[in-house]
């Protein structure tokens, strides 16, 4: 959703860049921008399946707040924090949001909030020039996309790390249930196989959640 957020202005501002129009088309285009920057950032502070914050890190609340003049500032955590998923591993659980919708620009710092909101700005009389505007705010779009389609990678990457982990915890279990048939009915080697199954069962649940925390994300960057 966030990509497809971000196309979509890119396809109005080379518009606005490209095709002689009067106030009245920049000011529609202006319209749908302001729309698409609105929605932009209500998928900044959703939540996932398990109703926690998908880009505030380890922060239970929003991850963007947005001040009167409109400036939308990242409130989060800087990290998201980690979940183990077998024994001595841990995957992180998500990515924070200033590395997903925020971004260096010239070397100057800025976010996909600002791109559009500036371009809106600019084509509503905001700009003695908003064709040059759009054009420069192309470079902006191009910045927020690449910076989405890197963190879709790294959650993809994760996505894919986690299913290999649980494949070897299905194996393990597989496993520890030929073991257990061999050690015969004394009663600590029963407690010990229902010990070993229930860390087996904790630590598959344990990566089902990172799964599932990674791939609500993933989700929601599409």
């Amino acid at each position: 959703a966030v990509k497809s957020l971000l196309q979509r202005a890119r396809e109005l501002a080379v518009q606005a860049a490209n095709t002689p129009t009067g106030a009245d088309g920049r000011q529609a285009i202006a319209f749908e921008l302001e729309q698409l920057s609105e929605e932009l950032f209500s998928r900044a502070n959703g939540t996932a399946l398990t109703g926690e914050p998908l880009f505030a890190g380890l922060s239970s609340g929003a991850a963007f707040t947005r001040d009167a003049a409109g400036n939308v500032t990242y409130i989060g955590t800087p990290t998201s924090g980690v979940v183990p998923v077998a024994p001595g591993t841990a995957i992180e659980r998500g990515l924070p949001g200033n590395e997903v919708f925020e971004f260096d620009l010239g070397g100057t710092p800025s976010s996909a909030f600002a791109v559009l909101s500036g371009l809106a700005a600019a084509l509503n009389g905001g700009s003695p020039d908003p064709a040059g505007a759009a054009l420069a705010a192309i470079d902006g779009i191009d910045a927020a996309l690449d910076t989405a389609n890197r963190a879709q990678t790294i959650l993809g990457t994760r996505l894919a790390w986690v299913e290999q982990v649980q494949q070897q915890q299905g194996t393990r279990s597989i496993e520890l249930a030929e073991r257990r048939s061999r050690v015969g009915d004394t009663d600590i080697a029963e407690a010990i196989a229902r010990l070993q199954q229930s860390l087996t069962a904790l630590e598959a649940s344990q990566a089902a959640f990172a799964r599932i925390s990674s791939l609500s994300l993933f989700n929601a960057l599409r």
